[in-house]
């Protein structure tokens, strides 16, 4: 089973952005569309080893989906907000078991949740909010 996160954005998820966020990680990493499995793939600067996947990402129209998932407000802060703003959900999965794939991914979703006005989560052992670097947060990552 591969290690999962869902980064949790307030504004529509942009490629360019993505592309950028991978770039900052190494800028020798290839990144590959899978349209048939509708996935980016991120692999290491030779691209024999495939490091992590981005799913397509999901538009959510449902009212109150964050607290009923997650059984929390994930870290957002939805004050000031309208009332349930839809939100887009995006599935990052680690492929290489690997500490250098896990923080590459991790690091990749900080990034994109920042720049879509979000929030991201880890989903290994127990469910962790990243968001901001803390002492929830593995050491590693930041």
């Amino acid at each position: 089973m591969s290690h999962r996160f869902t980064i949790i954005t307030l504004q529509p998820p942009e490629p360019a952005a993505w592309a950028w966020a991978a770039a900052d990680l190494d800028p020798e990493l290839v990144l590959t569309v899978d349209d048939a499995a509708e996935c980016w793939r991120v692999a290491d600067p030779t691209g024999r080893e495939e490091l992590f996947t981005v799913d397509v990402p999901l538009r959510v129209r449902v009212s109150g989906e964050v607290r009923r998932v997650f059984g929390h407000e994930a870290g957002f802060d939805f004050s000031g907000l309208p009332a349930d703003p839809e939100t887009y959900w995006n599935e990052v999965h680690v492929i290489q078991p690997s500490a250098r794939a896990e923080s590459l991914a991790a690091r990749f979703c900080r990034s994109v949740a920042h720049l879509g006005q979000g929030t991201c989560i880890d989903h290994d052992g127990r469910f962790t909010h990243l968001g901001e670097t803390g002492p929830e947060q593995r050491r590693e990552w930041a």
